[in-house]
């Protein structure tokens, strides 16, 4: 079963069909706490930087869906990706705890115009982290418990 980005498709047996899963509705006000995967395993949590996230809104992901090319074998494309994940991140990225600088100073969280994460906060972002925050932001269109489960610390 498919449940990459906002779809998720029952791809076995050759067969595409919605899932149960399709169906639970959504909040884009709804916030959750998402720890990036190079943070999971850690075992002094004093380390571990946690981030909030929150739900696309409809236009969000009627852009992202616009985005969406299909090549001559019918494989999606997806355009516009750099501009995309930094828009979602400036909307949808609303705080975070225990990011730190290489110096050890912690990076305040502020908002921007859009209500996410300023400019200048998600630049100090590495580009792995943030297209990783991104790709959380759009799977989360889609609630999954067992992929959930594994965004939190894991405990010692």
């Amino acid at each position: 079963m498919a449940s990459r980005g906002i779809f998720s498709l029952d791809t076995r047996n050759g067969g595409e069909k919605e899932t149960a899963k399709d169906m639970i509705a959504r909040d884009p006000r709804t916030e959750w706490a998402y720890v990036p995967a190079s943070d999971r395993g850690l075992t002094d949590k004093s380390l571990v930087t946690t981030f909030r996230l929150r739900h696309m809104t409809l236009l969000q992901e009627a852009a992202t869906l616009d985005a969406l090319d299909r090549d001559s074998n019918g494989i999606s494309i997806r355009r516009n990706l750099g501009s995309d994940r930094v828009n979602l991140l400036r909307s949808n990225l609303v705080g975070w705890s225990n990011l730190r600088k290489e110096d050890g100073s912690e990076v305040m969280f502020e908002k921007g115009p859009m209500g996410g994460a300023k400019d200048e906060l998600i630049y100090l972002l590495p580009p792995r982290l943030r297209d990783e925050l991104a790709r959380a932001i759009e799977d989360a269109q889609i609630y999954d418990p067992d992929e959930a489960s594994k965004s939190s610390p894991q405990s010692t």
